[in-house]
């Protein structure tokens, strides 16, 4: 896999950027979990790539019935942008929020969450 088809930072001497989550008890890990899944978060969740555990793929590629949305923010390093835009979600870019901060209701990109969940 070609450097910049990696997630997120990748050298073990690079300053992290997101850190955690706020209020998260071990926002030391938040690298480490970005280091992780450097080549794709996928082969972490289900333990192992396609080819070494084509089972649990199957299991886990089964179509969805109901609503997805999907949120990104516009300074996230972990994910890039082109791995974004799933084809069955509803995408939302967060302006000014990081990896971290779109899962934290405390953070202002939950405003787009919130709306989304009301129209739905």
């Amino acid at each position: 896999m070609a450097e910049a088809d990696r997630f997120g930072p990748s050298s073990p001497t690079r300053r992290h950027r997101t850190g955690g989550a706020p209020g998260t008890p071990r926002p030391e890990l938040g690298p480490v979990v970005a280091e992780l899944a450097a080549d794709g978060i996928v082969p972490v969740l289900l333990g192992g790539r396609r080819e070494e555990v084509p089972e649990r793929y199957e299991r886990a590629v089964k179509p969805v019935s109901v609503p997805v949305l999907e949120v990104l923010g516009d300074r996230d390093d972990v994910v890039p942008l082109r791995y974004a835009a799933h084809p069955n979600a509803e995408f939302l870019q967060a302006r000014n929020a990081n990896h971290f901060d779109v899962i934290d209701p405390g953070h202002p990109s939950w405003g787009l969450v919130r709306g989304w969940l009301a129209a739905h």
